[in-house]
């Protein structure tokens, strides 16, 4: 603060101020200063408490932030995380009904900052719903909803599961969706599909869904399908992943797709009749299929055209073959050098094919057969033999192992790596399972250098005999127990509280 001068006031010429009014006036000026001086203190004083007070604030507010992280740790993060730990917390896509009880819907109501995030956040809106129960609800409030879901998409691809019932709404919802975001498109997935409801796809001129990745199609049934061309798929390039339903009546000059360029193909539900697509006719053109399942109804769909040639699958690791009222040739033409894993079920269980043998032996890279046909003890000892590095076997319905296979098994000789078994015991229920526990006891003592243990076990047994109930499996007396069965009662329970995994159905 600026300090005030007495000289200015006094003066040399005494005669400016009667002396006695002089002298009030510097007698004013001397106590006005001397206020001004303590008020200059005062205010330094209270500069100095109000830095201290500052201080002691901030120090408050860190305690509080603190405790508020000790309490709610999330707090810290920042909005990145924030948006990948609410991604994740949704695993459930969001459907296009909309219900409070979506996790979208609840992130999005606990404060500001998390609605904000969570709109911001395109891959939580991304996973599509929408299919039956929208029969209550205005066709105009679910297309908007639908459309505010998209619009908080932004660019990310979206994943749409259609479950309509066949009419007018599934063709409609379709058609805005794609009019919407057709080129973000990275899965699609159609139940019930009709062609109508099919329609607005065939609308799409080629190049329109170029970023599709996954397919699943089930195609209703009826002759409606009859002239319709479907190619909107056929030039997509990033197309891998295919399941398909198609109905009786489908021509499969109809439906284009790169077949050249998938690595997944599933056919859960193929049925046949004069226009069914053959499935071999398909397989010929996968020359890049990894994995391939085929669940077949009717043998003119599956069965080869003789003369045509062996089926080469060069790439081909995973195979699942399921089928149903007939005795199929097809594994004679398939040839898969790659070969990691095999399911071969069979409903009415067929008898074994010498050919089914070669398949399981001719990779040696095989890690998982799973096959509910039966199985002579010759051709598991060849599968054995030929497959070191396999991981899990499933044979619920084959004959028993040979002495010898058990023998080789025990000191890891045949299948060290084996994790996962599943064998099936006949009448002599007590002296096989004996043998088996015999056999993966033998595994673990013979340490991690030369074999794996095999912590899970499952026994399909033909009869529920006294001693498996004493563990808490069947539910009728068959046989009674002898002093061996106890035994057994009690390795099995021995094996269970180590940690081993023994199931008996």
């Amino acid at each position: 603060m600026e300090s005030w001068d007495l000289s200015l006031v006094a003066s040399d010429n005494e005669t400016v101020l009667p002396p006695k009014v002089a002298h009030d006036v510097r007698s004013f000026l001397s106590t006005a200063l001397d206020i001004v001086k303590s008020l200059e203190q005062d205010i330094a004083r209270t500069e100095c408490m109000l830095t201290e007070l500052r201080a002691r604030r901030v120090q408050e507010i860190s305690r509080i932030q603190a405790y508020q992280l000790a309490i709610a740790p999330h707090r810290k993060l920042p909005n990145e995380i924030l948006a990948l730990i609410f991604y994740h917390a949704a695993a459930i896509p969001f459907v296009a009904l909309w219900s409070n009880t979506q996790t979208q819907s609840i992130i999005s109501q606990v404060c500001k900052k998390w609605r904000d995030i969570s709109y911001g956040t395109p891959a939580l809106w991304s996973d599509i719903v929408w299919g039956g129960g929208y029969s209550l609800m205005n066709n105009s409030k679910l297309l908007k909803t639908v459309e505010v879901a998209l619009s908080r998409t932004a660019s990310s691809p979206v994943v749409l599961n259609i479950k309509s019932r066949p009419g007018p709404l599934q063709a409609s919802i379709s058609s805005r969706i794609l009019s919407l975001r057709a080129p973000q498109l990275r899965s699609l997935t159609m139940d019930r599909c009709t062609a109508p409801g099919f329609g607005p796809f065939l609308k799409l001129p080629r190049g329109s869904v170029d970023n599709l990745e996954y397919i699943d199609l089930e195609f209703e049934q009826g002759r409606e399908w009859e002239g319709v061309y479907i190619s909107v798929f056929q030039d997509a390039p990033n197309i891998r992943n295919v399941k398909l339903a198609l109905p009786r009546d489908f021509n499969p000059c109809s439906l284009n797709l790169p077949w050249e360029k998938l690595t997944d193909l599933s056919f859960p539900t193929a049925t046949g009749s004069a226009n069914s697509p053959r499935v071999d006719a398909i397989l010929r053109q996968g020359t890049s299929l990894v994995n391939l399942t085929l669940d077949i109804r009717e043998s003119e769909v599956l069965d080869p055209v003789e003369g045509q040639g062996k089926i080469i699958l060069p790439h081909l690791q995973s195979f699942a073959l399921n089928l149903h009222s007939y005795q199929s040739n097809l594994l004679d033409y398939l040839v898969m050098p790659n070969l990691t894993k095999i399911v071969l079920n069979n409903c009415n269980k067929v008898a074994w094919q010498p050919g089914y043998t070669t398949h399981l032996i001719q990779s040696g890279t095989m890690q998982t057969i799973s096959i509910d046909i039966p199985i002579p003890t010759s051709a598991i000892d060849a599968i054995l033999l030929h497959n070191h590095h396999l991981i899990e076997l499933r044979l619920p319905s084959s004959d028993l192992f040979s002495t010898h296979s058990l023998t080789s098994m025990s000191f890891g000789e045949l299948v060290p790596d084996l994790r996962i078994l599943e064998c099936y015991i006949p009448k002599d229920g007590p002296a096989g399972l004996g043998a088996h526990l015999d056999m993966v006891q033998s595994r673990r003592e013979m340490g991690v250098l030369v074999c794996s243990d095999i912590p899970t076990l499952e026994f399909k047994l033909r009869s529920r005999l006294e001693w498996l109930e004493d563990l808490g499996v069947g539910t009728g007396v068959v046989t009674r127990g002898s002093v061996r069965d106890g035994e057994l009662v009690v390795r099995v329970k021995n094996l269970k509280a180590d940690g081993w995994s023994i199931r008996f159905r």
